[in-house]
């Protein structure tokens, strides 16, 4: 798994998750590139209630299959919809529900 965080983004908790969810779906890490970068404007930073938004964009190396999802720094909310998409067979074009 190739992931490009030059913000240091996602943390090791987040990787380890990440390699579990695609092991479960029968996924090797090496077969997707992982883009992480936050997504803010810099009005964003000027408001009190500035909270960090982390946009992790997916790619199936195989297929060059991409999604991108959107979360706060450190919530895993990602995973949750990457893990459902896997089930769906966005990546792949099958449904992966029968392996479950």
């Amino acid at each position: 798994m190739t992931i490009h965080d030059k913000a240091h983004l996602i943390s090791e908790e987040e990787r380890e998750s990440f390699h579990q969810v695609i092991n479960r779906h029968g996924h090797k890490p090496d077969d997707f590139l992982i883009e992480v970068e936050e997504d803010q404007g810099p009005m964003d930073m000027n408001d009190i209630n500035y909270v960090i938004i982390v946009k992790t964009k997916v790619t199936d190396l195989d297929t060059q299959k991409s999604k991108t999802y959107y979360s706060r720094a450190g919530s895993e909310t990602w995973l949750a919809e990457f893990e459902e998409d896997l089930k769906n067979g966005y990546f792949t074009g099958s449904d992966d529900r029968a392996l479950l």
